[in-house]
């Protein structure tokens, strides 16, 4: 049984830390309390909460500075903070306790149901990024015990990290040695212009195998290493650096010497060598001969090599070789021979004449290979290839290989290939051509021309049909198979049928709209309770104290202040509640539609935020359906609240058109940017809720979602979905 999430409460205030204890109490958490900063450090560092719900205002040391503290303690690295006020509420103070690494700020006063699902969400939050963590550490740890060097180079080739084999390979003593340093440093100069030509190709395909180099020990000492290369991207598909693992070939290199020399010796008697007189009695037979038979040359000297035949090869085959041989020509054959110890084996015989100058006999040569083990193979892969085929018909995933030619027909196909399209055999499936299988015959062109692009694709989806006319959805991985002209001869691959899969994928589409339609019912709900409650009872409030304060003598001046803060406040609260209100469902986009509500919620942030907001949006030529402009709606005003929390820009453009039946919504700023892959491992909640829930509601509309940022330069954001009527 898992243990309870634990939660430290720090605040200076006795009935605020009751109320917050009590509440998460009450939803199982294991709950401890402070009353200062300085205790609440303390706590923190003894007892290592889960999570520690920090007030901002605290009478020794603030709640920034014990945030500070914690975050700086690496040992903590797995405690998330949570800043809490009810005073220091301002965008600036939420942006000052983010920056210093609080992973929540909230304001007191929020409503209880968000107050512990912002919880939740933060302690599942803790826990993923916990597990993270655990995760890298595990990776980490196998990279060291690895028994190649590992390392990672940055674009410019300069050492980011290395393991520990990696340093001991080079005769260092720690990793500081070898950090920002050059890989070229480490390699002699001969080899510094081909390397650069390996990384630049490596940046290029993505990977670099078996290529070898010299490497360079400290203090000199050259040895042979083998490097595997693969590129390392960012969050944006970038390449950010290569990986690098590296094998010192030392003792390879000396084991190919030592291989090297036993292939001459091989190579001076590749074969047994047999010489015999001209009435084909043996003369002389080299070492490989006796290595093979099992027969010195003392045992055989005198004899007729026919000795050793073991009745598998045919009489008459002997016959005529020796007519071949005594003709003046050359016999080329097998023979199957028995060894001295009365096993079989079948060797690659090749007899020739062997004559003086006056063309006389004077010896006949056999260079004889033994072929055992090849006759071996061969019927193992006859048999190999029989299971093969038996494997590939009994598939239940299509195999084909096909012509490439735009109209297409099937050299190869399995059975299975033929029951998804709907055929009883496969010989009635081959005479269909393959460009009558598509939905759309223009997707055949389309599919050759990305295939002779790349040579092969994976998981391509098709949209083809059954030979009764109803769809298939298939994913085929394909290989074009080049010929020596540079032509595609045929093409391999496989097919699976999705149509199943696409099914269940729309189900799931289905099922998003319906949460988000529901989400916006209760947002409409929310919204008609704050106008409808909140705002009456706050307007009852303020008409009594302005008949308080009218009853309030002119010489009680600090009654009549308090009065006129309250007032303020309840103006403020008002406002407040209204921009709640209409942020939850905006009127204007019910009554006068999509354009003027986004250009509304653009002076409106102009007007709030001080950062310069450009609208343009092109008529559209016919209505959306409600549903698609409230998401489209929700999906503008995600985007600027992320440019209002996060993006410190000068200034945003908002832009909706229509392009190639699609409506296209982006958003762009010119704020400080970021990288999306450190981006989904951080632990701020804001930036990640926000672009998930812009993601989700354009899969809702059958549509994608693109980001592009980078630090500094700024963040677009573009939503393009198929443009439908209203319905």
């Amino acid at each position: 049984m898992s243990k309870p999430t634990r939660i430290l409460v720090v605040d200076d205030d006795p009935g605020v830390l009751e109320i917050f204890s009590e509440l998460l109490r009450t939803q199982g958490y294991e709950v401890m309390e402070a009353a200062t900063g300085l205790a609440g450090l303390q706590m923190t560092r003894d007892h290592r909460p889960d999570l520690v719900l920090l007030d901002v205002r605290m009478p020794d040391i603030s709640g920034i500075e014990v945030c500070r503290q914690i975050k700086a303690d690496v040992t903590l690295a797995d405690v998330f903070v949570v800043l809490f006020s009810g005073e220091a509420t301002s965008t600036a103070h939420k942006v000052d306790g983010l920056e210093i690494g609080a992973d929540e700020y909230l304001v007191k006063g929020t409503d209880v149901a968000e107050f512990l699902t912002r919880i939740r969400m933060l302690v599942r939050l803790r826990n993923s990024a916990v597990a993270l963590r655990a995760s890298e550490q595990h990776y980490r740890r196998l990279i060291e015990i690895l028994p190649e060097a590992v390392g990672l180079v940055d674009l410019q080739g300069r050492l980011l990290a290395i393991n520990p084999q990696g340093i001991a390979m080079l005769n260092c003593a720690s990793p500081e040695e070898l950090l920002a340093r050059s890989i070229l440093d480490l390699t002699p100069p001969e080899d510094h212009d081909r390397m650069r030509r390996d990384l630049t190709a490596t940046l290029k395909t993505g990977s670099l195998r078996n290529a070898e180099y010299t490497a360079l020990r400290k203090g000199g000492e050259a040895f042979p290493v083998e490097v595997n290369a693969a590129v390392w991207t960012s969050g944006s598909d970038q390449p950010a650096g290569i990986v690098l693992v590296v094998r010192d070939m030392t003792q390879r290199k000396r084991a190919e010497e030592q291989l090297r020399k036993l292939s001459r010796a091989v190579e001076q008697s590749p074969a047994s060598i047999v010489i015999t007189d001209p009435q084909g009695n043996i003369e002389h037979i080299n070492a490989k001969f006796t290595e093979v038979s099992g027969y010195t040359l003392d045992e055989v000297r005198g004899k007729n090599p026919r000795f050793l035949k073991s009745g598998q090869t045919p009489a008459e085959e002997y016959v005529r070789l020796w007519r071949t041989i005594t003709s003046g020509h050359e016999w080329h054959g097998d023979l199957c021979n028995k060894k001295k110890n009365g096993e079989l084996f079948w060797e690659d015989a090749l007899i020739s004449p062997i004559t003086d100058d006056a063309g006389r006999v004077t010896h006949f040569l056999g260079v004889k290979e033994d072929i055992t083990e090849r006759r071996r193979a061969e019927a193992t892969l006859r048999d190999s290839e029989e299971r093969y085929r038996s494997l590939v018909n009994n598939l239940n995933v299509g195999v084909f290989r096909t012509t490439p030619d735009a109209e297409g027909r099937f050299l190869q196909a399995n059975p299975a290939l033929a029951r998804i399209h709907g055929y009883g055999s496969v010989e009635e499936f081959q005479k269909v051509p393959i460009v009558d299988l598509y939905q759309d015959p223009r997707d055949r062109e389309v599919f050759l021309a990305e295939l002779m692009r790349r040579k092969k694709v994976l998981d391509y989806e098709l949209h083809l049909k059954r030979k009764d006319g109803k769809p298939i959805y298939a994913a085929v991985s394909a290989a074009a198979h080049p010929g020596t002209d540079g032509t595609v001869d045929w093409i391999d691959g496989m097919l699976e049928d999705i149509t199943e899969r696409k099914h269940a994928e729309n189900e799931l589409r289905k099922v998003s709209r319906l949460i988000i339609e529901a989400q916006e019912a209760e947002r409409m709900r929310v919204a008609r309770e704050l106008h409808d409650g909140v705002n009456q009872l706050l307007a009852s409030i303020q008409m009594r104290l302005q008949k308080v304060k009218a009853v309030v003598p002119e010489f009680r001046p600090a009654a009549r202040e308090i009065l006129a803060r309250c007032h303020g406040l309840l103006v403020q609260a008002l406002e407040e509640n209204r921009r709640i209100a209409h942020n939850l469902r905006p009127t204007e986009l019910d009554q006068l539609g999509l354009t003027a509500a986004c250009r509304n919620l653009s002076k409106q942030f102009e007007a709030r935020t001080n950062v310069a907001a450009k609208c343009r949006i092109t008529k559209l030529h016919q209505n959306l359906a409600p549903t698609v402009e409230l998401n489209v709606f929700r999906i503008v005003q995600e985007a600027f609240n992320n440019v209002e929390k996060h993006a410190r820009a000068k200034a945003v453009s908002l832009k909706i058109y229509v392009q190639d039946q699609s409506l296209v919504v982006r958003i762009q700023d010119d704020g400080r940017g970021f990288d999306l892959e450190q981006l989904s491992r951080a632990k701020r909640k804001d930036g990640g809720i926000g672009l998930a829930s812009i993601r989700e509601r354009a899969a809702a509309l059958g549509g994608t979602c693109e980001i592009s940022s980078a630090p500094t330069r700024g963040t677009t954001i573009t939503v393009q979905f198929p443009s439908t009527p209203a319905r």
